[in-house]
């Protein structure tokens, strides 16, 4: 009965030490006109495609994968940049901070190139995919959302590639802001378009909690082991 109680008590403590790591991830989907907007404000989508109307189109993503999101074609130079809001969080804490979106590459014909630019600041944005600085990312097909996703009934399609964005600190009013925009980096390709789906995040556990949990660990360990001998 002992070492049962000592088996679950360290079951417990190594689940809570990987919770308090932060590891698992709250996705958020962008909403046009609700957590999802224009930074600088004004119209910035529609719902009836137009590849030549500057603005970005919510539907589908890319026809076939059956996902909703927004999405810029190749004709729509200088769409407006998207402002995604993360809300509810605990101001002053740190979070780590995710961005979606779908990524396809082909070089024949008819070849094409999915890549995005995202960012923390609107004035500093990675650019992500084949050609970009900040890579493909990863993608989320052959992921087991329960052990990546704490909403795992909210998650992007499998089709999503997940790239990090950073760490950042949630404002007074508990949020942080998500930047996007296009990015027609690819050459030679007759298909640019960039494909935004929403962000995710989690946090980062303060130090102190990690080494008390970490602390408490240990001493249930060397405990269960002096019981042993």
């Amino acid at each position: 009965m002992r070492k049962f109680t000592l088996f679950v008590v360290a079951v417990v403590a190594l689940t809570a030490l990987q919770n308090a790591r932060g590891e698992l991830i709250t996705y958020v989907d962008a909403v046009p006109n609700g957590n999802t907007v224009a930074a600088g404000g004004g119209s910035f989508y529609t719902s009836a495609w137009n590849n030549a109307d500057g603005l970005w189109w919510y539907n589908d993503l890319s026809y076939y994968f059956n996902e909703t999101g927004l999405e810029a074609d190749s004709p729509d130079k200088n769409v407006p940049v998207l402002a995604t809001t993360i809300s509810g969080l605990t101001a002053g804490a740190s979070y780590d901070v995710y961005g979606y979106y779908i990524y396809a590459y082909r070089t024949s014909a008819p070849s094409y190139d999915y890549d995005i630019q995202l960012g923390l600041s609107e004035s500093s944005l990675t650019d992500y995919g084949t050609n970009g600085s900040g890579g493909i990312g990863m993608q989320l097909e052959g992921i087991d959302p329960a052990t990546h996703f704490t909403n795992v009934s909210a998650i992007p399609s499998i089709h999503n590639y997940e790239v990090s964005l950073g760490t950042a600190v949630a404002d007074a009013g508990g949020e942080i802001k998500v930047y996007v925009n296009e990015s027609l980096t690819g050459s030679g390709c007759n298909d640019l378009r960039s494909c935004y789906d929403g962000v995710g995040y989690s946090l980062v556990p303060e130090p102190s909690t990690l080494i008390l949990l970490t602390t408490g660990l240990i001493g249930l360990l060397c405990y269960a082991w002096k019981r042993r001998k």
